[in-house]
């Protein structure tokens, strides 16, 4: 702006809601380093040009770089600030020194969590657990708990304690044979739950497999079980409190996460210290986050803890519609939102989509299967200020491979290298590593952490690693010129048809996209005796409406470049994972069965 004396500078600020300002105070900044007159002047909003710039403001890296002699692919670099430390002692000295910032609201009780209060609160329940349940460093400790609001003291306060944590969900499919195996394998020696949860498979494997775990209930109604809730408010000298120790950060194991079990049975994973803080590494405060993920999913493991570590809010609610989840971003003003992609798809079917703003929101992140291309652009339309778009990642080796902090993202794929991870793309017939553009099986490792393995399955965890520490994930994919890495599918997804590659997840995205009324689509392979294998397609209806099976057909065969034979079922639901995929195995039992129903009524 120009004025007598020249050009001054001028400075439009937006203040965060409900939050005044002072205009001396920003002066006096400006002016401490430089002796001059400015203008201040304040407004609720500010016109944005260049939407997708700003929206990627959230972090400032560097590109992935390629190197053209080892073909290997290196995320931006992000200098690892922990050091030795464990992660009970990071987050405990993060609390301390901002005990008044509010890191959790639930919507649903109206608790509202400071710092302060969450350290009272996992102390009480740590002294507890040790010294009336006998808990000692290394044990397992179950949780089996849905959002409320002690969720966060719980499980920082079973770490405290030295225990493992083990936040488990299973959905109504779960077969308790599973449950037996993992719980044979991890001899927990506590089981926490909340109120009005489920836990009677639990007590059936105890029962067989002849165990003694004692069990914690939040306003505990059953009277062989024992209360939480008392545990968790007894008054503490939080200030000096003994951390327990651990020697080597990377090689300890801070909790066992369950593998997503889409493929096969579900295993039990080794997460470190270090997997779990490689979640905080980069520095990013004053965000509020929500989630659709249930606990349990090793993705909400990270976020809860990276509240802990860094000055963030967790917005949550024991459980939730869709309609309230959008109601919460919009009275919230939630800044990331981490959800399914079945969610957004009930999303952008909600009338609530209509009502709200999601202004707020500078980043909705998708993962646990792709998010098509189609729906993610719908999604998109409600998002003024933010981008959408799907992230990769796993639980066996520990953490997210993606991002998508540079705002932009190239259609159809999963974001790009994500900071401190190494990848490769390589050849599976003769194992070389690939150029950008090419298709092969995506191998990848974190900077600053290792893979931690399979518990009590060495064999299993030797074999999934390469000689280099690479983490081979089974998925097949590209990474582009510019860093964006694209997913093709499972190598177990691919169906082998004369010669051709049939891809399922691209079947099941054109069902979803183009066929009405269509809730869910699963596409298994099946044993063929003239073609050796054909896709068979299992398909959800929408409220029970009737879908033309010729017409799903054609969009099946349209949707490869070359002709094959294939199969539709209709189902009223079929078995998910926790993180909402379907179980592949278990949906090819139940066609299995049906096709030999179906022959014998013949």
């Amino acid at each position: 702006m120009e004025d007598a004396n020249g050009v001054i500078p001028v400075i439009a600020d937006i203040s965060r809601q409900g939050v005044t300002l002072n205009e001396q105070q920003i002066k006096d900044v400006v002016n401490a380093h430089h002796e001059f007159h400015i203008e201040l002047f304040f407004f609720e909003n500010l016109p944005i040009t260049d939407q997708k710039t700003i929206k990627s403001s959230t972090f400032n890296m560097e590109l992935p770089k390629f190197d053209f002699e080892t073909k290997i692919w290196h995320g931006a670099v992000t200098e690892y600030p922990f050091g030795q430390k464990s992660f009970q002692e990071v987050a405990y000295e993060n609390l301390m020194k901002n005990l008044e910032h509010v890191c959790q609201i639930s919507d649903d009780s109206g608790e509202i969590y400071t710092y302060k209060k969450v350290l009272k609160s996992a102390i009480s329940l740590a002294n507890n657990l040790k010294l009336k349940f006998n808990i000692h460093k290394g044990d397992r400790v179950i949780v089996f708990m849905d959002h409320h609001h002690y969720l966060l003291p719980t499980w920082f306060g079973v770490t405290l304690a030295g225990g493992v944590l083990c936040p488990y969900e299973f959905t109504h499919e779960v077969v308790k044979e599973e449950v037996l195996t993992l719980i044979d394998q991890m001899k927990p020696s506590l089981l926490i739950t909340s109120e009005g949860k489920n836990f009677d498979i639990f007590e059936e494997v105890f029962r067989e497999l002849n165990l003694n775990v004692k069990i914690l209930t939040y306003r505990n109604k059953i009277e062989r079980n024992f209360e939480l809730k008392d545990l968790l408010e007894d008054k503490v000298d939080f200030k000096n409190f003994n951390l327990p120790k651990i020697e080597d950060p990377k090689k300890e194991i801070f909790a066992l996460a369950l593998s997503s079990s889409t493929t096969g049975k579900a295993k039990l994973i080794r997460i470190s210290h270090r997997q779990l803080l490689m979640f905080s590494v980069v520095s990013v405060s004053d965000l509020r986050i929500a989630t659709t993920m249930r606990p349990g999913w090793h993705t909400i493991t990270g976020i809860t803890m990276w509240i802990l570590v860094r000055k963030l809010t967790l917005i949550t609610c024991s459980t939730f519609s869709i309609d309230h989840f959008l109601e919460m971003l919009e009275k919230y003003k939630v800044d990331v939102a981490f959800v399914k992609p079945k969610d957004i798809f009930a999303a952008i079917k909600s009338e609530t989509i209509k009502k709200v703003s999601l202004d707020s929101l500078k980043l909705m992140s998708s993962s646990g299967e792709h998010l098509s291309d189609k729906i993610c652009k719908e999604m998109q339309n409600y998002l003024k200020n933010g981008i959408v778009g799907s992230i990769y990642g796993m639980t066996d080796i520990g953490g997210i491979l993606t991002t998508l902090a540079y705002g932009k993202i190239a259609p159809k794929s999963v974001g790009k290298i994500a900071q401190n991870v190494l990848m490769k793309i390589v050849d599976t017939n003769t194992g070389e590593n690939l150029p950008p553009g090419e298709i092969g099986e995506i191998y990848a490792k974190f900077l600053y952490a290792d893979f931690a393995g399979y518990y009590k399955k060495s064999d299993l965890t030797e074999a999934s690693r390469d000689e280099d520490g690479f983490f081979k994930t089974e998925d097949m994919g590209f990474v582009n010129k510019d860093g964006d890495v694209f997913l093709v599918e499972r190598k177990k997804f691919l169906i082998s048809y004369r010669g051709e590659w049939i891809n399922q997840k691209v079947i099941e995205h054109a069902v979803l996209d183009k066929i009405s009324g269509c809730a869910g689509v699963c596409c298994v392979n099946i044993e063929d005796d003239v073609h050796g294998e054909i896709p068979v397609v299992a398909v959800i209806a929408e409220n029970n409406k009737n879908l033309n099976e010729e017409e799903i057909i054609k969009v099946v065969k349209e949707s490869h470049p070359f002709q094959f034979e294939t199969k539709i079922m209709f189902f009223d639901s079929l078995p998910m994972t926790i993180s909402s995929k379907y179980r592949k195995y278990l949906v090819r039992n139940l066609v299995l069965e049906r096709m030999r129903d179906t022959q014998k009524s013949r």
